[in-house]
């Protein structure tokens, strides 16, 4: 075994799909299924359990056809359709079981720049991602929310950030004021992770488990 899962899983019971819906996932006409999967994973040797929250959907085109696999992956939007009492396990969806999005300070500092039209360059092609999908990605990982102020945010700070960035964050963070706000706030972030996950009885993965599993 090099893996440890704890799940639980809700039901999504059949229904007709009655348009062409979310992003053309789904086919006006035809039936779906499924269930909703979530809860703690760990791959052997990873540094944390991370949660995960998604949707495996069986499709028909009518009650004389079998079911067949259709969709699998974090297809929130289906979540919010159909069972929108989930709604606030979303935002954690990848988050690592300490309560702080994977990679937290690197991965939350790219979605900025790129929301600040920073190119990045991949494979020796440069591209730009939209900005208000890295700016949903920048909010997300800072469960930021519409009325807090961030004007302390100044693009002068924008070439220095780069810098830290492309260097993997190998120079004194204490000039860069998202890298303060950014420290500051997971106090804030891991709180609203535990809480939610207690509410939703979500049971963590234990070190335990994670000792025999990677001396196996």
């Amino acid at each position: 075994m090099s893996r440890i899962t704890k799940e639980k899983t809700v039901i999504l019971s059949p229904w007709t799909c009655r348009t062409n819906d979310f992003g053309g996932k789904l086919v006006k006409g035809d039936q779906y299924r499924g269930v909703i999967l979530c809860g703690m994973s760990y791959n052997r040797n990873n540094d944390s359990p991370c949660f995960f929250l998604d949707v495996s959907l069986d499709c028909r085109k009518d009650e004389i056809f079998e079911w067949q696999r259709d969709w699998f992956g974090s297809l929130h939007d289906i979540i919010l359709d159909r069972k929108p009492g989930l709604k606030d396990l979303i935002p954690f969806h990848g988050w690592s079981q300490n309560g702080l999005p994977l990679n937290y300070l690197q991965n939350t500092v790219r979605h900025y720049l790129r929301h600040k039209g920073c190119v990045e360059i991949i494979g020796g092609a440069s591209y730009k991602v939209p900005e208000d999908e890295s700016w949903t990605c920048f909010c997300r990982n800072t469960l930021l929310e519409d009325e807090e102020d961030i004007s302390f945010l100044k693009a002068k700070d924008e070439p220095l950030l780069r810098d830290w960035y492309n260097q993997n964050g190998t120079f004194d963070r204490s000039k860069l004021p998202l890298l303060q706000w950014l420290e500051g706030r997971k106090s804030l972030l891991q709180s609203k992770f535990h809480e939610t996950m207690k509410r939703f009885d979500i049971e963590y993965i234990t070190q335990g488990e994670i000792a025999t599993l990677n001396a196996g």
